[in-house]
């Protein structure tokens, strides 16, 4: 076991929009100085310390150089100097090594104060993948996820809607030895015992990563539409390497119309491009492909057929794609609704094909393999077994518990499970006394347990005490005290929900007091590793 430096960037979630000041943009100090300002020829230079200067060296330093990753010796350029000079003649620019020291203090005591606000925390969600530059340096990357209370301490940095992300980057160079450190064996097996004894780990799979896989074996199996894609691929090389090709699509299609270039290591940028290709008019591009004097790339009408096919099939998994890469919003309680979807998709799709039928049987075949603990979960496999955690891949409970506490779901997402009525019923029960046990799990709380004692009802009056207080009706103090209560209340709720799961969670925090720290905690889970690779 060995203690290393790594590159640490801490995502944290906020839903209200809290009008906190945050950090200035340069634009805020590009005004005149005011008359009377500058004395004779030589400028009145500002304070070192004084808070204009302060506030413009933080602005450059967040802004510029670590916003935009612009290097260091931009400080000292002569444009940059004259920028400066135009914006403020009042500000002296600092030199390269007093920014570079600015930066090393921020990041120390960002990295402290990031350290402080989850020591804090329960529980902490965390992406984590492996790099390489060019000259094959190791570099280790880290995302960690929560979602914090609205009512922070005054310690706490107030984070705003618009900026729910606060990011360290204090990169290592893993095969720099200097940065790590040989424990003993003793030291090893007592801190193997401390993480066996106070942490508790589950490790997720990537939802975007294990989408991509299924779209990577159905398209093993378009063999007969390969030649409509290597037209279309040929079409917008043209179209950006051709001046000729170029203004006859323009003279077609109108001025600035294009094709974007796909990534071809990225499926749902081949997908774009193929979009971009069927929308068009196809007569008006075998037109222009011919007075082009590029016949060979005009697409056939069964060539066309099965590019709009394609494109219809894999669009719905291009869109899934998308929605669980957010980073400001939960997207773990996506999963499930988000495979049960495209199932039914795929059914409708195979119903209408003509062209694409080995395409979408493998899809299925695909999504069933690689998604198969949802499918169990909800009791879709032969057995019929209803099991919301099992060990087949994405066969966790906190898929199932997040996309029940995302009030955009909450058990809609059952109308997708291809089971009967009377199943779907078991389901619905079994799912809500899952969600309970968790809340009661989380909050320290048993619902089941409830007192008849005369100290939990409420006394009657005193004027009903002599003869007529069995007639007072009495309810217990416990109404909505128990996550059973609540996550009934909360069902009823969703049902007119407008707002976004985080804004939901915390308008109504204290009338749902006991599922808040379960949904807090659920819906702070990535379904993606794409936070953590986009550090890259």
């Amino acid at each position: 076991m060995f203690r290393f430096s790594f590159l640490f960037r801490f995502q944290c979630y906020k839903a209200r929009d809290t009008a906190t000041a945050g950090q200035s943009s340069i634009t805020f100090f590009m005004q005149s100085p005011k008359p009377g300002a500058l004395g004779g020829n030589t400028p009145t230079y500002y304070s070192p310390k004084s808070a204009q200067a302060q506030a413009i060296h933080e602005s450059i330093m967040m802004d510029l150089v670590v916003g935009e990753s612009m290097p260091l010796r931009i400080v000292e350029s002569q444009g940059f100097l004259n920028f400066m000079q135009t914006v403020d003649p009042r500000y002296k620019p600092l030199c390269r090594q007093s920014m570079k020291k600015m930066i090393t203090h921020k990041a120390s005591s960002l990295k402290q104060e990031i350290t402080e606000k989850l020591a804090k925390c329960e529980s902490v969600n965390a992406t984590v993948d492996l790099w390489s530059d060019r000259r094959m340096r190791s570099f280790l990357g880290v995302t960690a996820h929560i979602i914090e209370d609205d009512d922070a301490d005054e310690g706490n940095t107030e984070w705003t809607e618009d900026d729910m992300e606060s990011s360290i980057d204090a990169a290592a160079d893993l095969d720099d030895n200097s940065i790590w450190e040989s424990l003993e064996d003793v030291d090893q097996q007592e801190l193997d015992s401390l993480l066996l004894n106070t942490t508790r780990l589950c490790r997720l799979s990537c939802f975007a990563h294990t989408l991509q896989l299924c779209v990577g074996d159905g398209l093993k199996q378009c063999k007969g539409v390969r030649s409509a894609m290597s037209k279309a691929t040929r079409v917008t090389v043209l179209l950006h390497s051709s001046t000729v090709f170029k203004e006859a699509f323009e003279k077609n299609f109108g001025e600035g119309r294009c094709i974007r270039s796909p990534k071809t290591t990225r499926w749902n940028s081949v997908l774009r491009q193929m979009q971009s290709i069927v929308s068009l008019d196809h007569q008006q591009l075998s037109d222009t492909c011919k007075d082009a004097g590029h016949v060979e790339t005009v697409l056939l009408v069964r060539e066309w057929a099965q590019l709009k096919e394609l494109v219809e099939v894999l669009l719905p998994f291009a869109e899934a794609t998308n929605l669980t890469q957010g980073e400001e919003v939960p997207t773990i309680s996506l999963v499930i609704p988000t495979v049960l979807a495209l199932g039914r998709h795929l059914q409708n799709c195979v119903k209408k094909a003509k062209f694409l039928k080995p395409l979408i049987t493998e899809l299925q075949s695909s999504i069933w393999k690689r998604y198969l603990g949802i499918f169990k979960s909800v009791g879709m496999t032969e057995e019929g077994v209803v099991d919301f955690n099992n060990s087949h891949p994405f066969g966790e409970a906190v898929y199932a518990v997040a996309a029940v506490l995302d009030p955009a779901f909450s058990l809609q997402w059952l109308v997708d499970v291809n089971v009967e009525d009377e199943k779907k019923e078991v389901i619905r029960l079994k799912v809500k006394e899952l969600v309970v046990m968790e809340a009661e799990s989380v909050s320290g709380r048993n619902t089941f347990t409830s007192s008849t004692s005369e100290e939990d009802e409420d006394e009657p009056p005193h004027k009903y005490t002599k003869l007529f207080s069995s007639y007072k009706k009495r309810r217990p103090n416990n109404a909505n005290k128990t996550a059973a209560s609540q996550l009934i209340r909360y069902l009823e709720l969703t049902e007119q929900a407008e707002d976004t799961s985080l804004n939901f969670w915390v308008s109504h925090k204290s009338k749902l007091n006991i599922l808040y720290p379960l949904a807090k905690k659920v819906l702070a889970v990535p379904a993606s590793s794409a936070p953590v690779e986009r550090v890259f």
